[in-house]
């Protein structure tokens, strides 16, 4: 018998999907964070992986996941808050910065308890690139999102800036407080793609992503996958991903023994807590 939490999870799931689904697309992501000591020799191990996903997914879905082993991005990530008082996070925002050689995408995202509130946000502009989404993280803990991307030739550095940018920003703080990185935290993201594949009418596509620090030590290791909700049997796909979510969390050794997000590694990982309690 299924654990009763995670029945309860996927209620949650279930639920927010019809919420959102009644008003626009959205999709879906599950995220779990890996150990990194299995990683010691990264591409060679992150093959491995690859290989040991696209089983769970023959056994808990029945397809095949297809798609060579690749490495899809490489890129800098840093995420932007006010020091000490963390103004951002404390509201519910994300403020993440990515460098890909001469291009810089600024991504703000609102987390919030209230689905409607996600849901009615706008956050930037209409030309920003905007999506409904929800992440879900270890046991099956799914938290609705929303998020807007723009490209910029540099990044704020104060409060203002960052607001005329996300005119949502504006109530969060004085113009002039200062925007730092995040723990001093400023990761080399490798991104690999390790499979996509057709299940429960939709499709499915999955990532191994690494955070290496400036000296090429390995910091962080993730593996998601992700789906669009479809406007039909919403529930059986939840139901698969739920599945194959829950082998990849008893897939030992891989599997760390914490689990936080990136966004939760960057506020109080590797460098220590960015906000002053």
């Amino acid at each position: 018998m299924m654990p009763q939490l995670f029945l309860i999870a996927l209620t949650s799931v279930l639920t927010t999907s019809c919420l959102a689904a009644a008003s626009e697309p959205m999709s879906r992501e599950f995220k779990l964070s890996l150990d990194t000591a299995q990683f010691a020799q990264q591409e060679a191990a992150a093959r491995t992986y690859a290989t040991r996903f696209k089983d769970l997914v023959k056994l808990h879905m029945g397809v095949e996941a297809g798609a060579e082993f690749r490495q899809e991005k490489a890129r800098q990530v840093r995420y932007l808050d006010t020091p000490g008082s963390c103004k951002l996070a404390r509201s519910g925002y994300i403020l993440r910065e990515r460098t890909d050689g001469g291009k810089r995408q600024l991504t703000l995202k609102l987390r919030h308890a209230d689905s409607a509130h996600v849901m009615q946000a706008r956050l930037a502009g209409t030309d920003a690139k905007s999506k409904l989404e929800e992440d879900v993280s270890p046991p099956m803990n799914g938290r609705l999102s929303r998020s807007a991307s723009i490209r910029v030739p540099q990044a704020p550095t104060l409060l203002g800036q960052a607001a005329a940018m996300f005119p949502i920003l504006a109530a969060q703080g004085r113009d002039d407080e200062p925007l730092q990185t995040v723990g001093a935290l400023v990761g080399m993201e490798a991104v690999y793609g390790i499979g996509q594949w057709q299940s429960q009418g939709v499709e499915w596509d999955t990532d191994l992503t690494f955070w290496n620090d400036a000296q090429g030590k390995l910091l962080f290791a993730e593996a998601s996958f992700r789906y669009s909700v479809p406007e039909q049997n919403a529930d059986q796909a939840a139901l698969a991903a739920q599945r194959l979510f829950l082998a990849m969390q008893a897939d030992a050794p891989w599997v760390a023994l914490s689990s936080p997000t990136k966004t939760e590694f960057a506020y109080k990982g590797a460098n220590g807590a960015f906000c002053t309690p």
